[in-house]
């Protein structure tokens, strides 16, 4: 149990770009790592509207979450980024 892969589910909200539009992001990250970290990652700090977090659990948990919440806004794109 000790060597379990741990994460969490980002969800969060971009800026509006010059021509009106903003995206919207479920994905889960590993659980060492802070909103910042991730936002600093991708290259979007201070392009940031809103983020919410979840606690702590399993990634596979996780995963199956964050895949949850596309299906039920209706996603239906989902791409995978390397960590």
């Amino acid at each position: 149990m000790k060597n379990m892969n741990l994460g969490k589910v980002l969800t969060f909200v971009t800026k509006k770009d010059e021509f009106g539009n903003s995206d919207y992001v479920i994905t889960p990250i590993p659980a060492y790592r802070t909103p910042e970290m991730e936002f600093t990652r991708l290259g979007l700090m201070g392009k940031i509207e809103s983020y919410e977090m979840t606690a702590v659990m399993p990634m596979t948990v996780a995963v199956k979450l964050a895949m949850q919440k596309i299906k039920d806004l209706g996603g239906n794109e989902v791409r995978f980024m390397k960590w």
